[in-house]
């Protein structure tokens, strides 16, 4: 359970804290993140309110979401503000707007904004980011298509804001059985390679290495990890 409170600038983001902390809660997003200060003046008081709750202290995540140019230009302090940040989530709409620009299905100027969210999110440490919500509820293939991309792109995860979004979002991010499949013969043609000294090989006419090896890995564990 994540809540997503007020931003910073608006002003009611500390009774929003005081009003939602309880023992049950895993996280908090904040909206409009544009800078560590940000981050930190979040972090501090859910620690006062965890004390008080007796919630052990840092259990409670942050997703900041960057939404304009000045938290895309931060996003890499930004998600290495405090250890409570998750990863960070894209705002295309006010982002938009901050750039001077519009939406467009497809379009190119999230670009820069989303590549600059992946590479600070690696950079970090934290999980990758999550994307932008599709505003168009009754275009299933367009949230489709463009959930294909970002996840290309290195997205792992798409806000939502209909539940009829919730299976292709969930489908595209989980490993087909075809990809687990795959997974298992990489990993395991990849391990009897290195016993004989390789650490380069073919399997199906295709470069078998070590980055190649460790992402079927991350398929294989992220598999494992599902119901």
């Amino acid at each position: 359970i994540y809540v997503r409170i007020n931003s910073i600038g608006s002003g009611l983001w500390r009774k929003d804290l005081e009003s939602v902390i309880t023992d049950r809660l895993d996280g908090i997003m904040l909206p409009k993140s544009e800078s560590a200060a940000d981050v930190h003046r979040v972090d501090d008081l859910l620690s006062e309110l965890e004390h008080t709750l007796g919630v052990p202290e840092g259990r409670i995540q942050l997703i900041p979401v960057t939404e304009n140019a000045r938290g895309i230009w931060n996003a890499f302090e930004i998600a290495s503000a405090c250890k409570r940040v998750a990863c960070l989530a894209f705002g295309a709409m006010d982002f938009t707007l901050d750039i001077g620009t519009s939406y467009v299905k497809g379009g190119a100027e999230f670009l820069y904004a989303r590549s600059q969210l992946v590479v600070a999110s690696r950079a970090a440490g934290v999980l990758p980011p999550v994307d932008t919500v599709f505003p168009d509820i009754r275009d299933t293939e367009g949230l489709i298509a463009e959930t294909k991309a970002v996840k290309q792109l290195g997205f792992f995860g798409k806000l939502v804001i209909h539940p009829d979004q919730i299976e292709p979002v969930n489908r595209i991010f989980t490993p087909t059985e075809a990809e687990v499949e795959r997974a298992r013969r990489v990993v395991e043609a990849f391990a009897e390679a290195e016993a004989r000294g390789n650490a380069a090989i073919q399997l199906d006419g295709q470069l078998v290495d070590y980055p190649v090896a460790a992402r079927a890995r991350r398929i294989l564990n992220l598999a494992g990890t599902l119901p």
